[in-house]
């Protein structure tokens, strides 16, 4: 009896030893990615001998994954010679799932705490030609297409796309922001604001989409230039407002001067009427005197050329009329023509 407990217990101490006895529980190690992000599946165990090749772009994109959810596979390894060892040990996964983030970010970069992306200043600064010292509020949106997904994680390996856009994408933004400037005196450089963005947008959106980063065409320059001497913008504030107030007088002068010429127009329009109404009517009482003087010329005429045969026949319808009215009575007034025949003028007494 005593001889078959020896042989259970050399089995069992046996299997023990080789660790086929039962290893602590391992739980399943889901890693689940999201519809704006794109995993890659890196085996962690096998052939390393070509390490180059390993962490290619090429490499890379055969390792892309479509699934959204990925198991992640364990071995169990021990650690250390012990009476149980199937205690003395650990799960360790035999991948690693790198995950992309493809979102977009926005960073605006200002001189003001109160505003931009973060609580601080972070505008980018410059010189003039002439040695004047500018700052420039700046902003840009990017983000990683899906198919540039695996060249972004070959570039830039596990940096999020915010820690790329804050240190490389402004780095080279300054850069150009600092050579632009550069070329240009304080005076020339107000007037350069859209020059420079379109050298800032040629260099950098080719760039960073070459490494897997698409820029939004729409990044510049924010708000206009500010200046370390604060006097040069009171200098420049107060020349603006001169100016406003320069154009303001112009533009009320030449208003005043419109509605002069207006009223004179009127005044004049007015005098021109009033003038042309009173040449009519003088016109019109000359053509009156004109007409009437003319029929007395034509009455006078007619009785030249009737004669003494007209006035005969005048006075004869005169006494036909004093003979038809005479209420038998003597006339109070008896007149003699010119010729010298008497003419009964009626004056009768009623």
């Amino acid at each position: 009896m005593k001889s078959v407990w020896m042989v259970v217990l050399v089995l069992f101490l046996s299997v023990a030893i080789n660790g086929c006895i039962i290893t602590p529980y391992h739980a399943p190690v889901f890693n689940t990615i999201k519809n704006n992000e794109t995993a890659f599946v890196i085996p962690l165990d096998g052939d390393t001998k070509n390490q180059a090749k390993f962490f290619s772009e090429e490499y890379l994109n055969s390792a892309k994954v479509a699934k959204k959810r990925v198991e992640l596979p364990h071995r169990f390894v021990k650690k250390g010679r012990s009476i149980t060892p199937w205690i003395n040990g650990e799960w360790i996964p035999t991948i690693d799932v790198l995950v992309v983030n493809r979102s977009p970010i926005t960073c605006e970069w200002t001189g003001d705490p109160s505003s931009g992306t973060e609580k601080k200043n972070q505008a980018l600064s410059a010189e003039s030609k002439d040695s004047i010292g500018v700052s420039s509020g700046f902003c840009l949106t990017a983000w990683i297409e899906e198919v540039d997904a695996s060249t972004f994680l070959y570039k830039f390996q596990t940096s999020g796309l915010a820690t790329v856009v804050n240190g490389p994408i402004r780095q080279t933004i300054q850069a150009e922001y600092t050579n632009n400037c550069s070329k240009y005196n304080l005076n020339e450089l107000r007037e350069m604001k859209e020059e420079i963005t379109a050298a800032i947008r040629a260099v950098v959106i080719p760039k960073y989409k070459a490494m897997g980063i698409t820029i939004d065409p729409s990044l510049g320059l924010v708000g206009g230039f500010e200046y370390e001497n604060k006097n040069i913008q009171t200098a420049i504030d107060q020349v603006f407002i001169d100016q406003q107030l320069q154009r303001s007088a112009k533009a009320k002068m030449e208003s005043q001067a419109t509605e002069n010429k207006t009223l004179l127009g009127i005044r004049t329009n007015e005098a021109e009427m009033a003038k042309a109404q009173a040449i009519g009517e003088a016109n019109a009482i000359r053509e009156k005197a004109k007409g009437e003087a003319n029929a007395i010329k034509e009455v006078a005429k007619a009785l030249a050329d009737a004669g003494p045969a007209y006035l005969t026949l005048k006075e004869i319808e005169v006494k036909k009329a004093a003979a038809i009215l005479w209420d038998g009575k003597t006339p109070n007034i008896l007149s003699v023509g010119s010729d010298g025949n008497m003419m009964q003028h009626l004056m009768l007494n009623k």
